[in-house]
C-alpha cells in the first residue's frame, strides 16, 4: 500500500486455508487520499504522475506546490498558506525536517533557497502533500502548513532515467508591452539521471539521483546607451559612470569594473541516495541523504539608495553597483535521515525518525576595498563601488538533530499514540554590515579631491572582539499522545495532546540598560537583555472527525479544531544575540568635508582605501580613543514571557466521488493567532501629541514647523530605537476553497479549484532584521498597538487550473494556470511625520479638499508664513493634480479625511500560465525517449500586453 503521511487504511480481508502451489503473486489496490477515513483538515497531493507531466521551468518543488487551492507565492518567492506568514511552514523529506530554520527571507525556508538550490531533485520525489490542518498531533513545527516530499524507491527491478533540459536567449521573447528589447546571451543547462534496482532481491534495494545545473546569464542593466542617456529615469548618466570608474583606477588604483552587465554564474550540484532494507518479516530501515552545493553571483542596482534619510550606519545603504561590487554566497547542504518501522508483540507499531542537516552559507564580498557612495546626476541617486555593505563579514552555519519515536497500539475501538519529537540546533551567524568602513561623497569631482562628507564603519564592542556573532543553541522537546476512536464503523473521532518546550540561552546583560534608567514603556523599570523565551511551554490540544456518510467512501464530512505550534525564524531570534549594545559600536562622521577648516568631534576623517587602515574614529578634533564615537546602538530585546508561534486553527471540510473517477472537494479553514510577534520601541517616552490637521496623528516627539524635521523623545540617550518582542493574539485569517479533480485515467488529469481568502495582522514582518520589521512596518495605530489590518499576505482571489491530457501520435499536453489578486500596498509620508526616529512608515493623510492640505506651488510666496510654497495659483494648481490622483485611486478616494490605513490599495489582478508540450516515443528493450517544450509565461507570447505583472510596494525583501 502506498498511504500518504498521515493516512490511514483500513482493509478488511479473508483468508481461507488452502495448500496451493503459485509461481508468484502480485496483489495490488488502490486508496484515493482524496477520499481518506482518516483525512480532516485541507490537504493537497501533487502526484508522481503529474510531476512527470506537468510544466516546470527550475524543476523546483514550488512549481508544483503552488498548484494547491490554499497557496500562494509571495513576492519575495515564499509560500504562503491561507496568507500565513511563508516562514511559518514546516517543509519536510520523508517526515523529517528539511527547513532553513534560520529562515532568511531569501531562503524562502529551504536551505540554500538564496541562491535558488532545490532541496530534492524531481526525480527523486514520489508524491509532495500540502496539509493545511492536520489535526494528528504527530504533525508539528508549524502555524502556516506543512510541506512533505515522499521519496521513491528501489524495487526488485532495475529502474533509471536521464535527462537534460536546456534554456538559451534565442528562447526568451524580446517584446514587452510592445517595446521591443534585446535578450543578452545566457544560458542554462540542467541534466542528470536517476537508477534504483535491488543489490539483494526481496531484501536490500538502492535509489539514486544526481540532479546538475549550469547557468550563466547577464545581470539586467538600467542604463540608457550613450554618453548623456537617462530614458528609462535612472538619474545617472553613461558619463557619470564612466567618471566615476576613471577616478577610481587613476587616482586610488581601484578597477571598480563598469555599468554595464556582468556576467551571473549560478550552478549547482544536486546528490540524492536512498536504500531500503527489510529485517525480516515486521521490521523495515531506510536510510537516505541529500548533497547540494550551489553558489551564485549577486548584485544590486538599488541606484536610488545612498544615505537616506539622517546619515547613519543604517541608512547606507546600496546605490547602484558597479560590476566590480557586490557579493557571492556560496551554500553547502547535508542531510541524513534513518527510519525504522517495527512491529512487535502481534499489536504494537513503532517508528523511529533520526535526521541530520548541516547547512553552510558564506557571503563574502566581490571587492575587499571599502564601500564607496558617489552621488549621481539626480538627488537621491549613488553609485556605488567596493564592498557592499551587508557583506563586509558574513556567514550563516546550522546543525540540526532531529529525533521522533512513535509507538502506535489497538485498545478495543480505540487507536492510541504516544510519542516524542525533539530538535537540537545549533547556529553561528556572522553579521557585520559596515565594519570595512563606508564613505559617501557629493559627486565626482568631490571623489577626485578625496573630500567625503560621510564616514561610518562598525567596529566590534567590549563583549566580543570578533563582532556580533550570534553563536547560540535550541534544545525543543515535545511529547504527545493521541487516541483515534471509531465508535461506529464510518464515524471516526481523533483527540490528542502535543505539548512543546523550547530552550533557548540568554542573551549577553546590559547593566547600563537595567539600572538607573526608566523606561515609561515597562512602568519605570530598566530593560534586561537576558529575557528569553526559553522553557515557556506550547500546549496543543486537537479535537477531528471523519464521518463516512452511507460507509461507502463517496462522500466524507470531516473537520476538527486544535492548535498548533511553530518555530519562530530563528534570524528574529538571533537579533536578541548579536544586538545587546555590548557587540558593536558605531563611527559616524559627517561634521565637515575632510579638510575642511570645522574641526568638531564628528569631522570626517581623511579618506584612505587601504582596507587594513580603515579610520576607527573621527577626524582632527574627533576623540583620541579608538572608541570613536559615541553613535547609540540598536538593541533589540525578547519579553521574558514570550512564547513562539502558535495559532487555533477551525476547520470544516466535505468530500464527494463523482462519475467519472472525479472527486469534488470543499474547505474552511478560520486561523486566529494565539501568540505571534509584535515589535514594540520601548525607548520611546510615548505620546508626546498629536499632529494639527492630520487627523490627530499620535506625535512622539516634536516637528520644527520651518523645516519639517522630527526630534523623537526618548527615555534614554545610552541606546537609540530599544525593539522589544512581545506577543499579540490579534491576527486571523479565513480561507474558503472549492475543487474539482480527477485523477489520472484515461489520458486526463487536472485540478481545478478556486479559493477565497481574507488574512489580517497587526504587523505583517517580511523582513530578516529585527530593526528592518519594525522599520518596515506601516505604522498604523500607536506603537503601542497597532490596528488590525489587511496583511502583506492577503490575496483574496486564487483560480488554479492544472492538468494533462494525452494527444495523438503519443504527445501530451500539460499546462499550469494560477490566477491571484494582486497585492496590498500602501501610501506613505516619506519623512518621520509621527517623530518617532522612522523614516517612511507613517500612512499618508488623504485631504478632504483643498483647505485640507498645504501644497509647495514651486516657490514665489515672498511671506514668511508661506516662503517656499509659491503662490495661491500655484499651490491650487498643485493640489489640482493631487487630487486628480486621488479621484482616480479608490484607496485614496474612499478615504479622504483619514490616515490611509495599512495595505487598503491593491495592485492588479496577475496572471501566470505555462505550458508542456511532449512526445514519448518508445525505443528498444522498453526504453522511452520523451522529447519536452516548456513554455513559461504563455499569455506573453499570445500577446506581448498579456501576461505582465504591474505592482507597486510589495514590502517583501526580493
Amino acid at each position: 500500500f502506498n498511504l500518504q503521511l498521515g493516512q490511514r487504511l483500513t482493509q478488511d480481508l479473508n483468508i481461507k486455508r488452502a495448500a496451493v502451489e503459485l509461481a508468484g503473486v502480485v496483489v495490488e489496490t488502490s486508496s484515493n487520499p482524496l477520499l481518506s477515513t482518516a483525512r480532516t483538515g485541507a490537504q493537497s497531493f501533487i502526484s508522481d504522475s503529474a510531476l512527470r507531466r506537468l510544466p516546470t521551468l527550475n524543476r523546483a518543488f514550488n512549481d508544483f506546490v503552488n498548484t494547491s487551492p490554499q497557496i500562494v507565492k509571495t513576492p519575495g518567492g515564499g509560500t504562503s498558506i491561507t496568507g500565513q506568514n511563508d516562514r511559518f511552514n514546516n517543509i519536510q523529506i520523508d517526515g523529517t525536517s528539511n527547513n532553513d530554520l534560520f529562515a532568511l527571507s531569501a531562503s524562502n525556508q529551504v536551505p540554500g533557497g538564496g541562491v535558488n538550490a532545490r532541496p530534492l531533485s524531481i526525480e527523486a520525489v514520489k508524491e509532495y502533500q500540502v496539509l493545511v490542518a492536520p489535526f494528528d498531533v504527530r504533525q508539528g513545527g508549524f502555524v502556516g502548513g506543512l510541506i512533505n516530499a515522499v521519496t521513491k524507491s528501489g524495487t526488485n527491478q532495475f529502474h533509471g532515467s536521464a535527462f537534460g533540459y536546456m534554456q538559451n536567449q534565442n528562447l526568451v521573447g524580446s517584446d514587452t508591452n510592445g517595446v521591443s528589447v534585446p535578450v543578452a546571451d545566457y544560458k542554462q543547462q540542467q541534466y542528470g539521471f536517476s537508477l534504483g534496482g535491488p543489490i539483494i532481491r526481496g531484501r536490500l534495494h538502492f535509489f539514486v539521483t544526481g540532479d546538475f545545473r549550469h547557468d550563466n546569464r547577464p545581470f539586467p542593466s538600467s542604463i540608457q546607451l550613450g554618453p548623456t542617456g537617462d530614458t528609462t529615469g535612472v538619474g545617472i548618466t553613461q558619463a557619470r559612470f564612466d567618471s566615476v570608474t576613471s577616478i577610481l583606477a587613476d587616482s586610488f588604483g581601484i578597477n571598480a569594473g563598469t555599468w554595464r552587465a556582468p556576467q551571473i554564474n549560478n550552478p549547482e550540484t544536486n546528490l540524492f541516495g536512498k536504500l531500503d532494507l527489510e529485517l525480516g518479516v515486521n521490521n523495515h530501515v531506510e536510510l537516505s541523504g541529500t548533497l547540494i552545493n550551489v553558489n551564485q553571483d549577486k548584485l544590486i542596482h538599488l541606484y536610488r539608495n545612498g544615505f537616506t534619510q539622517p546619515p547613519s550606519l543604517s541608512n547606507a545603504r546600496d546605490g547602484y553597483e558597479l560590476s566590480g561590487s557586490g557579493y557571492y554566497v556560496k551554500d553547502e547542504t547535508r542531510t541524513l535521515r534513518g527510519k525504522w518501522t517495527t512491529n512487535f508483540g502481534n499489536r504494537f507499531a513503532n517508528e523511529f525518525i533520526v535526521g541530520r542537516t548541516t547547512i553552510g552559507d558564506n557571503r563574502p564580498p566581490v571587492s575587499n576595498y571599502p564601500l564607496i557612495l558617489v552621488g549621481g546626476n539626480s538627488a537621491g541617486t549613488y553609485i556605488a563601488a567596493g564592498a557592499e555593505r551587508f557583506s563586509h563579514a558574513n556567514s550563516l552555519d546550522q546543525r540540526v538533530v532531529e529525533l521522533t519515536d512513535n509507538v502506535t497500539f489497538p485498545v478495543g475501538r480505540h487507536l492510541l499514540t504516544f510519542g516524542t519529537h525533539n530538535e537540537f540546533i545549533h547556529f553561528r551567524n556572522v553579521f557585520f554590515p559596515g565594519s570595512m568602513g563606508i564613505w559617501n561623497f557629493l559627486n565626482p569631482d568631490s571623489l577626485a579631491a578625496g573630500r567625503p562628507n560621510f564616514y561610518a564603519r562598525a567596529l566590534p564592542g567590549l563583549l566580543r572582539p570578533d563582532g556580533p556573532v550570534a553563536d547560540f543553541n535550541v534544545t525543543q522537546v515535545g511529547f504527545y499522545g493521541e487516541d483515534r476512536f471509531t465508535p461506529v464503523a464510518n464515524l471516526t473521532l481523533t483527540a490528542g495532546l502535543r505539548i512543546d518546550v523550547p530552550t533557548v540561552p540568554a542573551p549577553a546583560f546590559n547593566i547600563a540598560l537595567d539600572t538607573g534608567v526608566a523606561f515609561p514603556a515597562l512602568g519605570g523599570s530598566g530593560v534586561d537583555t537576558r529575557s528569553s523565551p526559553s522553557g515557556n511551554i506550547l500546549w496543543s490540544p486537537r479535537l477531528g472527525f471523519n464521518y463516512d456518510i452511507g460507509g461507502r467512501q463517496e462522500t466524507i464530512l470531516r473537520g476538527g479544531v486544535g492548535i498548533f505550534s511553530g518555530r519562530p525564524p530563528y534570524v528574529w531570534v538571533s537579533n536578541a544575540y548579536g544586538n545587546t549594545g555590548l557587540e558593536q559600536r558605531t563611527v559616524l562622521c559627517n561634521g565637515a568635508a575632510s579638510g575642511g577648516s570645522q574641526l568638531g568631534t564628528d569631522t570626517v576623517p581623511t579618506f584612505t582605501v587601504d582596507p587594513n587602515a580603515q579610520p576607527r574614529k573621527c577626524g582632527a578634533g574627533g576623540p583620541t580613543s579608538d572608541s570613536a564615537s559615541a553613535a547609540a546602538t540598536s538593541i533589540v530585546v525578547y519579553d521574558r514571557n514570550f512564547k513562539f508561534p502558535q495559532a487555533l486553527k477551525l476547520a470544516l471540510g466535505a468530500d464527494r466521488a463523482l462519475p467519472w473517477n472525479l472527486f469534488a472537494t470543499v474547505d474552511f479553514i478560520y486561523t486566529k493567532a494565539i501568540n505571534q510577534y509584535y515589535l514594540q520601541d520601548i525607548n520611546l517616552r510615548g505620546i508626546a501629541g498629536a499632529s494639527a490637521g492630520e487627523a490627530g496623528r499620535p506625535l512622539y516627539g516634536t516637528i520644527n514647523p520651518a523645516t519639517g524635521g522630527a526630534s523623537v523623545q526618548r527615555a534614554t540617550n545610552r541606546a537609540n530605537d530599544i525593539i522589544m518582542n512581545r506577543n499579540v493574539s490579534k491576527d486571523q485569517s479565513t480561507s474558503l476553497a472549492f475543487q474539482l479533480q480527477k485523477r489520472f485515467s484515461d489520458g486526463l488529469e487536472f485540478l481545478a479549484a478556486y479559493t477565497y481568502s481574507h488574512s489580517q495582522d497587526i504587523m505583517s514582518m517580511t523582513s530578516d532584521i529585527t530593526g528592518s520589521n519594525y522599520s518596515f512596518g506601516i505604522l498604523d495605530g500607536t506603537v503601542e498597538n497597532r490596528n488590525l489590518r489587511t496583511s502583506s499576505f492577503d490575496r483574496p482571489h486564487k483560480v488554479s487550473i492544472s492538468g494533462t491530457v494525452n494527444a495523438p501520435f503519443g504527445a501530451r499536453f500539460s499546462l499550469i494556470y494560477n490566477g491571484i489578486s494582486g497585492t496590498p500596498f500602501s501610501y506613505v509620508v516619506s519623512g518621520d511625520a509621527n517623530a518617532d526616529g522612522v523614516f517612511g512608515n507613517d500612512p499618508t493623510y488623504v485631504p478632504r479638499n483643498r483647505s485640507d492640505m498645504s501644497t509647495d506651488g514651486n516657490g514665489g510666496c515672498t511671506q514668511t508664513r508661506c516662503a517656499g510654497f509659491g503662490t495661491l495659483a500655484q499651490q491650487d494648481s498643485v493640489y489640482g493634480i493631487l487630487d486628480s490622483y486621488i479621484n482616480n485611486e479608490p484607496c485614496l478616494r474612499d478615504n479622504r479625511g483619514r490616515l490611509l490605513p495599512r495595505n487598503s490599495c491593491r495592485n492588479p489582478w496577475q496572471n501566470y500560465l505555462n505550458a508542456r508540450l511532449s512526445w514519448a516515443i518508445p525505443t528498444v528493450s522498453g526504453h522511452t525517449l520523451e522529447i519536452t517544450a516548456d513554455m513559461l509565461n504563455v499569455l506573453n507570447f499570445i500577446n506581448s500586453g498579456w501576461g505582465l505583472i504591474r505592482q507597486v510596494g510589495t514590502g517583501f525583501e526580493e
